[in-house]
């Protein structure tokens, strides 16, 4: 015979409720939720003349502080100074582009998303390791 508490029946009755009614929510708001696309390479690896130098989500951005660096060198200097460069921007698709760029630098030491243990996991595996 199992042990019952006296509420058990309002207990199973509340729980089948919220049940359905998440259900409902989940069939009324579930179109409004969109699909994953691909949107193609939308991060890049840089090299400079062969060497690693950084990621980046704009390709725009590249050129740019490539002639900021111009800019600055040639401020540093009175004469004219010129500086073969060869730019490699290898694309790739990245969900989490930025994050993952933010890891491989070492700026972020742990990384977690929520899940089914809320905040609690995510302390306990970041206190563990990544």
């Amino acid at each position: 015979m199992k042990n019952h508490t006296k509420y058990w029946k309002t207990i199973k009755v509340t729980y089948l409720f919220t049940t359905c009614a998440i259900f409902f929510l989940a069939l009324f708001f579930a179109p409004s939720f969109s699909k994953l696309e691909s949107e193609g390479e939308n991060w890049f690896s840089v090299s400079l003349n062969g060497q690693p130098v950084g990621s980046c989500g704009d390709l725009d951005l590249i050129d740019e502080l490539i002639a900021d660096a111009r800019r600055r060198l040639a401020s540093e200097s009175g004469e004219l100074v010129y500086i073969p460069v060869e730019v490699t921007a290898e694309g790739r698709e990245a969900l989490f582009g930025q994050v993952e760029g933010l890891i491989a630098s070492g700026r972020v030491r742990a990384a977690w998303t929520p899940g089914y243990g809320c905040a609690a996991e995510g302390v306990f595996k970041m206190c563990l390791g990544n």
